[in-house]
């Protein structure tokens, strides 16, 4: 998603853990 992209403030939380995801 753009989140990861755009790591917005409402969208933090998740975009943390999209992030570790995705680095895996």
């Amino acid at each position: 998603r753009v989140a990861i992209m755009r790591p917005t403030p409402q969208d933090k939380g998740r975009c943390i853990n999209f992030t570790r995801v995705h680095s895996r």
